[in-house]
Parts: C-alpha cells; structure tokens; sequence
C-alpha cells in the first residue's frame, strides 16, 4: 500500500487511487495540491468537530481545504466524505473543488454513491443541492446527503482531465 504518500496527478495515477481505501484531498487557491493516502479512515469526534475544528478555522493561515474520505470495508461501492477542515482563508473556491476531486476520485473507483453528513448551519442545503448532491434519510434528524452515480459520472466536472491525460 501508498500509505502516507501522495499524489499531485489524477489521471497517471489511477491505479494508486483504485487501491488505497482512504485518503486526504488538499486543494489550496483553487488548485489540487495533492492526495495523501492515509493507512486507516478518518474518525471523528466531538471535541475534534466543535473546539479543535473551530480553533483551526479562526487561527489557520495556510488557506488549504482538506476533505478526508474513507471507503469502507463493508461497503467497498461506497465512499464516505468524513470531514473537512479549512481556515478563513480558504473560501467556497476550494471547497468545491475539493469536492469535485472527491468526484474524481468516486469516479476512478467506480464508486456507486458518497455519503456524508452536514453539521456545519453555514453549508446551505441549496448549496449541495446545486452541487448534484439530495438528502439521505430524509426523515432523520441529522443532515445526511448522497451523491449517486450508479456508472453515470456524467455530472462529475472535472472528468476531462483524466481523459486529457490518457489522450496524451
């Protein structure tokens, strides 16, 4: 396994993404800086998600967004997006694209749908809606979101830099 190493090119390195169960995106000023293979999933907690996230966001220079997925043992079809850190400076530009990667990502393992859940109130339901993502358990009380693809990537925006690459 890649654990721990990482990558800056999507399309020539195909391969390592379809092994490596989970991984960390990092996009910083709009642009992929790279994937990093992680050898176990990103787990979460409370103190993590409400003081310590908060504490990066407000204190963090760097301006980077990083979004860890995670695809389960259990559900191989499946990709998790666990969670996402960004500072102040980061902005709505990196954040979209870190989820369009994640696309590219479900996309090279043929991933049947993302999940995640939303607990930030300042990611509006319109917002996801807008980015191909519908609510998931509609009935719960939590904010859960699928992004379906079932072998349609169709919707994926940034798939033609995978096909640029195997052009070339």
């Amino acid at each position: 396994m890649d654990w721990f190493q990482s990558i800056q090119d999507i399309g020539s390195q195909r391969e390592r993404i379809s092994r490596n169960r989970y991984g960390l995106i990092v996009t910083n000023q709009g642009q992929l800086e790279k994937i990093q293979f992680r050898p176990w999933p990103k787990l979460i907690s409370i103190p993590e998600v409400t003081w310590l996230g908060a504490w990066k966001h407000q204190r963090g220079d760097s301006g980077d967004c990083r979004l860890f997925y995670n695809q389960p043992l259990a559900h191989s079809n499946y990709l998790t997006l666990s969670y996402i850190e960004s500072s102040w400076q980061s902005g709505l530009k990196n954040f979209h694209l870190a989820l369009q990667i994640l696309d590219l990502v479900a996309l090279v393992k043929r991933s049947d749908a993302i999940l995640c859940e939303v607990t930030n109130s300042r990611i509006s339901d319109r917002l996801f809606r807008r980015w191909g993502w519908e609510p998931h358990i509609p009935h719960a009380r939590r904010r859960h979101w699928i992004k379906r693809f079932y072998g349609n990537y169709a919707s994926v925006e940034l798939q033609h830099l995978l096909q640029e690459r195997r052009a070339a």
